[in-house]
C-alpha cells in the first residue's frame, strides 16, 4: 500500500506539487496520468526519497517512510524505503552485463552469491531475459533494456514499484506488445506499482486506477472501470480525450434527468443523480467511443439521444476511424468508430455527410459545474 498526505513542494516561487494527496492499495497498478511539467516525476521521486517535499506525509505498507510539519521530521534513507524504482532512460550501467545490472542491488544488500544466482535466475526466467546475460545494455533493443531496467527494480523485492515513462523510448511499432507483457508481468508479481506517463495508451492498457495530475494538482482518481464517474472539470475531461457538453438540469425524476444543452442544441437524458437538482448547470461528459454513428437501416426515432449530426473530419487509424462531428446548435464532439462496422452499414465516410448518431444513456456522466 502507498499514501500520500498532503504533499506540497516548491522550487522558489514554483510550486511544483501543491497539497498532493492519493492512497494505491496493495498490489493494485495506479497511473498517474499528467501533461508534461505537472509534476509527476517529482511525485515519483519523493516516494523514493531522491527529492524531500516541504511538507506532507509519505507511507509505504503502513510505515511512515517522510513526514514533515513544522519543524518535526521523519526522513527514512532511499535504500530502505523498499522502493523499487525505474526511470524514464532506465538508468542501465553500460559497463556491467545484463547479468551484473539486475545483480546490482542485491550486492549492494550483501546478499549471498547462492540466493544472489537463484534470484537473478528467477527473474530472467520470468522476463524473458535468457540468452542475454553477458550481454551489455548497448548491444540490447529498446524493450530488452526495460526488461532488465524492471528486473533490477524487482531483484530486491520492493514493496513499492515506480515506473516512470517506461515506453517512452520504445518504437511505437513494438508499443502494443510491450504493453501487453508488461501488465501481464505486473499481474503475475502483484506488486503495488505506480506507472507514469502522460500517454492516454498506457492508462486504458495498464491501469487499475487512474490519478490525474494537472498544473501539480490531483483532479481526478478513480478505479479505470468507473473513471466517468470521477470527472468533475472541463480540463481534466478534454485532457483524458472525453466529449464534454455543458447544459442545465430540466427535468427529473426517480430513473432519469434531463438536461438541456444550448451549445449543441439538443435535450439529452442520463441516468438519474443525486448530485444534481432542477435548475443546476451541469457538465456532460461522455467517451467518444460510446457514440454510436447509426446506419440507413436504423430508426433513429425509437431511441432515445439521437439526433443528425454532420461529418466534420475522418482521421483513419490502425484500430478505428475517428471523427468529427458537428451538432445541430454547432457544438463539436469526438467520436471512434470500428472500420469494419462503418464499412459494413454506412459505406464511405465523407466531410460534410449527414449521420444519426445515438449516445446511450448509460455512457452519460453528468456532474454540477
Amino acid at each position: 500500500m502507498l499514501e500520500l498526505k498532503s504533499i506540497r513542494k516548491s522550487y522558489g516561487h514554483r510550486i511544483v506539487l501543491d497539497n498532493v494527496s492519493f492512497t494505491i492499495a496493495k498490489g493494485e497498478v495506479a497511473v498517474l496520468l499528467g501533461p508534461n511539467g505537472a509534476g509527476k516525476t517529482t511525485t515519483l521521486n519523493i516516494i523514493a526519497g531522491i527529492v524531500e517535499p516541504d511538507s506532507g506525509t509519505v507511507i509505504i505498507d503502513g510505515e511512515i517512510v517522510f513526514q514533515k510539519n513544522g519543524t518535526s521530521k521523519i526522513s527514512t534513507p532511499p535504500e530502505r524505503r523498499g522502493v523499487g524504482y525505474v526511470p524514464q532512460d532506465f538508468a542501465l550501467f553500460p559497463h556491467l552485463t545484463v547479468y551484473e545490472n539486475i545483480a546490482f542491488g542485491l550486492r549492494v544488500k550483501r546478499v549471498s552469491e547462492t540466493n544472489m544466482k537463484h534470484r537473478v535466475k528467477e527473474l530472467m526466467d520470468l522476463l524473458g531475459l535468457n540468452g542475454l546475460e553477458w550481454k551489455y545494455p548497448h548491444q540490447l533493443s529498446g524493450g530488452e533494456k526495460q526488461k532488465v531496467a524492471l528486473a533490477r527494480a524487482l531483484a530486491i523485492n520492493p514493496k513499492i514499484l515506480l515506473l516512470d515513462e517506461p515506453l517512452s523510448s520504445i518504437d511505437p511499432e513494438s508499443k502494443e506488445y510491450i504493453r501487453w507483457e508488461l501488465k501481464n508481468i505486473l499481474k503475475r508479481l502483484k506488486v503495488t506499482t505506480l506507472i507514469v506517463t502522460h500517454d492516454l495508451n498506457d492508462v486504458w492498457s495498464l491501469a487499475d486506477r487512474v490519478i490525474v495530475m494537472l498544473k501539480g494538482r490531483i483532479t481526478c482518481n478513480g478505479r479505470l472501470d468507473d473513471i466517468l464517474s470521477s470527472i468533475n472539470s472541463k480540463e481534466t475531461a478534454r485532457f483524458l480525450g472525453f466529449n464534454i457538453l455543458e447544459g442545465e438540469v430540466i427535468e427529473k425524476n426517480t430513473s432519469r434527468i434531463v438536461v438541456y444543452c444550448s451549445d449543441a442544441g439538443l435535450r439529452l437524458q442520463a441516468s438519474n443523480s443525486t448530485k444534481v437538482n432542477i435548475g443546476d448547470k451541469v457538465l456532460i461528459i461522455f467517451r467518444p467511443d460510446d457514440v454510436i454513428v447509426l446506419s440507413e437501416d436504423d430508426k433513429c426515432s425509437n431511441l432515445v439521444n439521437c439526433v443528425e449530426a454532420i461529418v466534420e473530419s475522418v482521421h483513419i487509424t490502425k484500430c478505428n476511424i475517428k471523427l468529427k462531428l458537428k451538432l445541430p446548435g454547432g457544438h463539436i464532439i469526438s467520436a471512434e468508430v470500428g472500420r469494419g462496422y462503418i464499412v459494413r452499414s454506412l459505406g464511405r465516410l465523407y466531410r460534410g455527410l449527414r449521420v444519426q448518431v445515438h449516445i446511450p444513456v448509460e455512457c452519460l456522466n453528468v456532474c454540477r459545474v
